[in-house]
């Protein structure tokens, strides 16, 4: 017997549902809403990220990366790790990868028993 697409889209919209109503999810929505809330920290957060972008380029192209621009990205890092807004979404964002490997893992087992099993479950 085959198990029903639709059914398994279902279980899936409602895993959704359900990881959107967590307080893990919620945690990092509002981590993220305070990132860009606070101008200082998004303008921050903005240079380390075209920081990183322009020294990984350079990377890529076999370019030799300058120290100063190495310094600069270590210093914006280092002001930015210090801002409780930046460490929030950073804990939260851990939660949050915590939570989804833990689903994973799950669906994983799921997957393993349902092939051990000649008896379909929906």
């Amino acid at each position: 017997m085959e198990v029903n697409i639709q059914k398994i889209e279902e279980k899936a919209k409602s895993l959704g549902r359900a990881l959107g109503q967590s307080d893990t999810v919620k945690a990092l929505a509002r981590a993220e809403d305070g990132l860009r809330d606070d101008e200082e920290v998004k303008e921050e957060f903005e240079k380390v990220q075209k920081l990183q972008s322009e020294l990984m380029q350079k990377a890529q192209r076999g370019e030799e990366v300058s120290d100063e621009k190495q310094q600069e990205l270590k210093e914006a890092m280092s002001t930015l790790e210090k801002r409780s807004e930046f460490q929030q979404f950073v804990a939260a964002q851990t939660n949050f990868e915590k939570l989804m490997k833990q689903v994973n893992q799950f669906i994983q087992q799921g997957i393993s028993e349902g092939q051990d099993s000649k008896i379909v479950e929906i």
